[in-house]
């Protein structure tokens, strides 16, 4: 196992997948540390979440990151390295779950304050980040225009997602088992 501590980072520099050296400061490297948020916030808000079919579903999007991240941390010419990609069947698949849930949720017909439980606390949360990660995304690609313009897509349908979900543990027994 590589170890943790190897200093390499102390400069300010970061590796991408494809091994370029780029600062820490960098928009990409902003992408991947607010996904890494994203993702960690989905992992505290499943923690609450006891509805299994809800509960997998985090995971799943949970490991979707990674590949959103694996994207963004590789440079065009290495995506040939990349085992997944947030492909169009990948996208319309979660589009049809994003339209699902719609159709299972009764929208509020006000702005919501977050807090009525602690799981939608938390979705809530990530749904916020989400909308971070989505303004960084649009600001890389106005830097540096990103090839797979899914990323984007997904970025923004996630936080339609994780908001309807949210309003499940609010507005219906759905996520409340």
């Amino acid at each position: 196992m590589t170890s943790m501590l190897r200093k390499s980072g102390d400069t300010g520099y970061s590796d991408l997948f494809s091994s370029q050296r780029i600062s820490k400061s960098s928009l990409p490297i902003a992408v991947l540390g607010d996904l890494d948020e994203l993702g960690s916030a989905l992992g505290v808000a499943r923690s609450y979440i006891k509805n299994q079919m809800i509960h997998d579903e985090i995971i799943l999007i949970q490991r979707s990151l990674f590949v959103v991240g694996a994207e963004i941390a590789t440079e065009k010419d290495e995506y040939h390295r990349l085992s997944k990609r947030i492909d169009d069947t990948f996208l319309n698949a979660f589009e049809n779950k994003v339209a699902k849930r719609h159709q299972e949720t009764t929208l509020p017909k006000d702005f919501i304050v977050a807090g009525d439980s602690k799981e939608s606390a938390h979705l809530h949360l990530a749904r916020s980040i989400a909308r971070r990660c989505e303004r960084s995304i649009v600001a890389l690609n106005e830097s540096n225009p990103l090839e797979n313009k899914n990323l984007l897509a997904y970025i923004n349908r996630l936080s339609v997602y994780l908001y309807l979900l949210a309003l499940s543990f609010d507005d219906s027994p759905l996520g409340k088992d």
